[in-house]
């Protein structure tokens, strides 16, 4: 019942989720100086409390931007499950930057993508990362 696998060793979503973080977060380079840029992100609605955001740099010169909302999803008072709203989140890269949208619950592919000094992301009850990368002249 417990664990990354089912019975038949068969991975469950938070094991496929894990092999998609490994996957876009590995770095191979040994050393480098992270440039993390003055981003900022509003629309968490559980701010400190069970969402919060946090960011990965790569040698490559992007910054991963991960951002999550644990919202509530068991009534214990009705023993019911409850469908959570999504927050509709704005991160403002505080640059020009190019910008590539996962959800490592679904696909290591990104789900969206574009160039700007913003993006808007829904976000539920599993992180999205919100990959950004100068563009020239940055």
């Amino acid at each position: 019942h417990f664990g990354l696998f089912d019975y038949q060793w068969r991975p469950k979503p938070a094991a496929r989720a894990l092999r998609n973080l490994k996957t876009l977060l590995t770095d191979t380079s040994a050393r480098f100086t992270p440039k993390v840029p003055a981003y900022r992100i509003t629309g968490v609605t559980n701010v400190g409390a069970a969402g919060d955001c946090l960011t990965v740099s790569k040698s490559d010169g992007s910054t991963f931007l991960a951002v999550w909302n644990e919202p509530q999803i068991w009534d214990p008072k009705t023993n019911a499950t409850v469908t959570p709203p999504a927050d509709t989140v704005m991160v403002d890269f505080g640059g020009d930057y190019s910008y590539r949208v996962y959800d490592p619950l679904v696909k290591v592919s990104a789900i969206a993508a574009g160039r700007g000094r913003n993006v808007s992301v829904s976000v539920v009850g599993s992180p999205i990362l919100v990959q950004i990368t100068p563009t020239k002249g940055h």
